[in-house]
């Protein structure tokens, strides 16, 4: 047998056996790929899913929606996995309890009597200005909830009488929901869902930016007199947290031990370098209406008298002589 011959056999021994370990070893990935196939399908993803019936132009809260889990292959397409993102939405179509809220079930277009629509029964939309807090806007969305605070000025008595004005500070209301921000509104389309930087560009030029919050008629009514007499901000919240805090209000004076003791010393009167006042003028008695007037002793009256100059030569001569009074003979 020629070498030639035995080369090309052990060629194509080889050959075979390399072909052999490549068909096992795709075998072997085709297996692996349908297994993580499998896997994925099976992996349980969060869904938002509705707790109750919700009905065309019902606003989305935290009550009316949960996360549950469900297989990946059962996840539709256009789901959300976090209710932050939903708080505030209005629906557009019915959705039934435990079904998924799609992004095709809410409502992207709306104008100013449809967002008005929404208002629950009973429930008033008061517009406040917001322009005045430094950075607030970059957290405000439509359907975020806030608090309001409330900032006043009252003049605290004490015992010298009224002293400076004392700020307190206090929070008016807790989880109100937002129905505006600027030209923003719950139903505002996806497209004009633009940047806050976008937003400020946007904004007009001299008018501040404002807020429109869902309250109700007494809500409404202190809000007005906030505005009138104080200064009103917001705090922004937790979507999802629907708690109430108990609060007193803060006093300026609360802040700080070393403030109050400031104020205090500014308050307290000076016991140094202290102007004295000047004397009450003393005024004699008064003298009684009846009363006479003090007797004095009459002054003696000079008597009358003659005079007579007498001539003798060159001598003068002058004699008085008194004049009897002509009544002490009568």
């Amino acid at each position: 047998m020629r070498w030639s011959t035995v080369g090309l056999l052990v060629l194509g021994i080889v050959a075979a056996a390399c072909t052999a370990v490549l068909m096992n070893i795709f075998r072997e990935n085709m297996r692996s790929g349908a297994s993580a196939s499998s896997d994925v399908a099976e992996r349980p993803v969060p869904v938002v899913v509705v707790t109750r019936d919700i009905e065309p132009m019902d606003v989305l809260d935290a009550r009316s929606m949960i996360v549950r889990e469900l297989p990946a292959a059962e996840a539709p397409k256009g789901c959300y996995a976090s209710e932050v993102n939903l708080v505030g939405k209005v629906v557009s179509v019915s959705l039934r309890e435990g079904q998924p809220i799609l992004k095709s079930a809410l409502l992207t277009r709306g104008t100013a009597p449809e967002v008005v629509s929404t208002l629950p029964k009973g429930m008033r939309a008061v517009s406040i200005p917001i322009g005045h807090q430094a950075g607030i806007e970059n957290l405000l969305y439509p359907g975020c909830l806030v608090d309001v605070l409330a900032s006043f000025r009252v003049v605290a008595e004490s015992e010298g009488g009224p002293a400076p004005k004392e700020a307190i500070s206090s929070v008016l209301m807790q989880g109100v929901r937002v129905l505006s921000v600027g030209d923003r509104t719950i139903v505002s389309p996806a497209e004009d869902e633009f940047s806050p930087t976008e937003a400020l560009r946007r904004r007009p030029v001299g008018r501040a930016l404002s807020a429109s919050l869902v309250v109700t008629p007494p809500q409404a009514e202190a809000l007005q007199l906030a505005m009138e007499h104080g200064t009103l901000s917001l705090a922004v919240r937790n979507p999802v947290d629907d708690g109430r805090e108990e609060g007193k209000g803060t006093l300026l004076t609360d802040i700080s031990e070393d403030l109050a003791a400031l104020m205090k010393r500014a308050t307290a009167k000076p016991d140094r370098f202290e102007t004295p006042e000047p004397p009450e003028p003393k005024t004699p008695p008064a003298k009684p209406l009846d009363s006479a007037p003090p007797e004095t002793a009459p002054a003696d009256k000079e008597k009358p008298k003659w005079v007579t100059i007498i001539l003798r030569g060159e001598k003068q001569q002058t004699q008085e002589f008194e004049i009897a009074d002509a009544n002490a003979n009568l």
